[in-house]
């Protein structure tokens, strides 16, 4: 039996990131989802057995705060955020993150 695949989705409060939150858990994926604020997240709460994580991409406390906290390496990385595009990849002292935010 094969070991399902893992996927992190950076903003899935709500629209395509709870989508693709829900689309992956449906066909088995271990899901790691963040928000900024989980109280304003209800949608994703419900979603049974999401592991949802407090995240504010602008932070690089945060975000390497997650990145101590994840327990596998996601198979896929998707930021659901408009105009901003993030990938992690795993380097043998950790993982290393690239992001791009359009902040304007």
């Amino acid at each position: 039996m094969t070991a399902p695949k893992t996927a992190l989705i950076i903003g899935a409060s709500r629209g395509l990131g709870l989508g693709l939150v829900q689309r992956l858990r449906e066909q088995g994926w271990n899901v790691t989802a963040t928000v900024r604020d989980p109280a304003r997240a209800p949608a994703l709460a419900a979603v049974p057995g999401v592991q949802v994580e407090t995240l504010e991409m602008n932070s690089t406390d945060q975000l390497d705060a997650l990145q101590a906290r994840l327990r596998v390496r996601p198979s896929t990385c998707c930021s659901s955020m408009r105009g901003s595009r993030a990938l992690m990849t795993r380097t043998r002292s950790g993982y290393n993150w690239r992001i791009s935010a359009n902040c304007s």
